[in-house]
């Protein structure tokens, strides 16, 4: 028989909600777990806050619709998973906003298959915030690099390559989560977002 993963234990478990809460922060910061000195430091302390509080509303959340629990598909299960474990990662206080929702909209994605809860899941976890805004906002458009002297219609957003929002784009394109619009010359510096982000929308715009 398959050992549960450490998950799966801290979900079958009669631990305690501080039980659970100090697991749960060690889980996601493993490296403040095998150094003390770092785990007692004011930034571990924020994030042991910040875990405690997320986990105690995604649990509120998942309690009130019950009836849906039940009914998860493999994928949807999957998701779920994946938001817990980014929310015990998370540092800023902005992207837990899109983790909450991400699960309380993952709960009506009955459509979703592996492929694209995988592709959701990695985006949520390494994504920041600010990434996350800028895609949910252009996710339909070209993005083009500029400064250009043409461009930017309806479909199109360009970013100047010295701006803030440049920044967004770099980590995307790190991440895979932009990809060049095509091969031929006049696609240099135009960039699409990839089907998964429509579901990436879904799952966390307001």
């Amino acid at each position: 028989m398959k050992e549960p993963t450490a998950l799966e234990k801290l979900a079958g478990s009669g631990l305690t909600q501080s039980g659970l809460t100090a697991l749960a922060a060690s889980l996601g910061t493993p490296l403040a777990a095998l150094l003390p000195v770092l785990a007692e430091t004011l930034a571990a302390g924020r994030h042991r806050k910040r875990v405690e509080e997320e986990l105690d509303k995604i649990n509120t959340i998942l309690s009130a619709h019950r009836h849906r629990l039940n009914t998860l598909t493999d994928p949807q299960y999957k998701l779920m998973n994946e938001i817990v474990l980014a929310i015990l990662q998370n540092t800023e206080d902005e992207k837990v906003k899109y983790l909450r929702r991400a699960v309380a909209a993952g709960l009506e994605c009955t459509e979703i298959n592996h492929t694209i809860a995988a592709q959701v899941s990695r985006a949520l976890r390494d994504m920041t915030a600010g990434e996350l805004a800028f895609a949910v906002e252009n996710v339909h458009k070209t993005i083009i690099i500029g400064p250009v002297s043409n461009g930017d219609g309806a479909n199109e957003k360009i970013v100047d390559r010295y701006s803030d929002e440049m920044v967004y784009v770099s980590g995307l394109l790190g991440l895979g989560v932009l990809s060049p619009a095509g091969s031929t010359f006049d696609d240099a510096g135009r960039y699409v977002f990839p089907r998964f982000c429509e579901t990436l929308k879904r799952l966390i715009a307001e």
